[in-house]
């Protein structure tokens, strides 16, 4: 219901509209364009439909700790600084390659 509104009210101003989103259904219902972000930085700028090298993004680990007083993981590279409550995340070391992020198909 929400995508017909956003369709019809971006097709009746017929002004270019920014719309955020993490989920692929509103993305090929709605865009004619789309530009991937990883931390900030453009990672793709492709036509919906458009297919890319199905590329992920992997950076090494910088900086690893545990905050013991907010009870989670801090992990950094070089890009960017990821935090976590997830116990998992205690078998990472500093050097190990973590994947940030991968283009969309």
């Amino acid at each position: 219901m929400l995508r017909q509104v956003l369709l019809t009210l971006h097709q009746t101003w017929g002004t270019t509209t920014l719309l955020v989103s993490h989920h692929e259904v509103d993305v090929q219902a709605l865009a004619d364009r789309v530009i991937c972000m990883v931390q900030g930085r453009i990672q793709a700028d492709n036509a919906v439909g458009e297919r890319v090298n199905d590329t992920v993004q992997m950076e090494a680990i910088t900086r690893i700790s545990y905050d013991e007083a907010r009870q989670h993981w801090l992990i950094e590279t070089d890009t960017m600084r990821l935090q976590s409550a997830n116990p998992a995340w205690e078998k990472w070391r500093v050097g190990d390659l973590i994947q940030i992020g991968s283009l969309p198909k």
